[in-house]
């Protein structure tokens, strides 16, 4: 079985940016354009999720 390709969205600053596997993909002035991006680079892979995080650290939505 393939690994996972997971993407991060999550608030920095004032910000958000999207990660996988700890580095940085992008950074976003608004969350819907992280989530934007981090959907578009997860369609190109298989058995991807993106994880969309809150500023407590909560998850928001996971997006397949």
């Amino acid at each position: 079985m393939a690994a996972r390709n997971i993407f991060v969205v999550k608030p920095l600053e004032d910000s958000w940016v999207v990660l996988k596997d700890g580095a940085l993909l992008g950074t976003f002035p608004e969350r819907q354009d992280a989530i934007r991006q981090a959907r578009k680079l997860s369609q190109s892979r298989l058995s991807s999720q993106v994880l969309v995080y809150r500023p407590d650290g909560s998850i928001i939505k996971t997006v397949n």
